[in-house]
Formats: structure tokens, C-alpha cells, sequence
């Protein structure tokens, strides 16, 4: 799963910072300008607060490709 989520973000372009905590899943930039992330946890495995929204491009970005690679997580499970 892990390898998942930072692969569909090396694939959209994007730079998954060494030791980045991947437990839980929410986006934080870190900083945006060399599209770094830090991915930090939310207290619900598996579930983005429906009162976290943004209207930074490049946050919606990482938080698309991120709900991208969850569903392809999901279903290499299944």
C-alpha cells in the first residue's frame, strides 16, 4: 500500500521526501515551490475530513492523486 501511494506520486511528478510518515493520509506542503510533501496523519485510517478543503492548485493536486492511488490500494487488495 505504502509503495502504492508514492509511486502514483512519482508518476503525476512529484517528490516523495525520504523517511515521509505514511500512516494515515492527509497532505501538508513542505514547501510547494519544489512540489516536496510531507504526508502527516489523520486521526481516521483511511478517511479525509469532509471540513479540510483548499483552494491552493497544488494541494488539490496532491490531494487528487493521493484519493487516486487510495482507490488503486484499495482494489489491489481485493
Amino acid at each position: 500500500m505504502i509503495s502504492t501511494i508514492i509511486s502514483e506520486f512519482e508518476a503525476a511528478g512529484w517528490y516523495v521526501k525520504p523517511g515521509t510518515i505514511i500512516n494515515t493520509w492527509i497532505v501538508k506542503p513542505y514547501p510547494a515551490h519544489y512540489k516536496e510533501y510531507l504526508l502527516i496523519p489523520l486521526k481516521d485510517d483511511w478517511v479525509l475530513s469532509t471540513n479540510f478543503q483548499t483552494h491552493d492548485p497544488e494541494h488539490q493536486e496532491a490531494l487528487t492523486v493521493l484519493n487516486r492511488a487510495r482507490i488503486k490500494a484499495a482494489r489491489d487488495r481485493i
